[in-house]
């Protein structure tokens, strides 16, 4: 996808996509999933065949953010709390 050129300068270099999805702590399939879009677009926008737009990046940005404090979590946060630790029964 070509974007045009007003957004050229804001759109990401292939080493800051790679360096974000390593801030994320997931796999490119997870990335992917989290951005709405294939692996295989994932893959293009880091090997620098596409130029991702930059809400797409922006988006990245956050949801990276969100799933590394996820990941240093650590298994906490997949513990199930509240109403799903009881199934729904008090």
């Amino acid at each position: 996808m070509k974007i045009g050129a007003q957004y050229r300068h804001l759109a990401p270099s292939p080493q800051q996509i790679k360096n974000m999805l390593r801030v994320s702590g997931s796999d490119r399939s997870a990335m992917a999933g989290a951005l709405y879009m294939t692996e295989r677009t994932l893959r293009k926008y880091e090997d620098g065949e596409l130029d991702m737009h930059p809400a797409i990046w922006e988006l990245m940005m956050i949801k990276a953010i969100s799933m590394g404090q996820d990941s240093r979590r650590g298994d906490a946060a997949k513990q199930p709390t509240g109403a799903e630790a009881t199934n729904g029964r008090d």
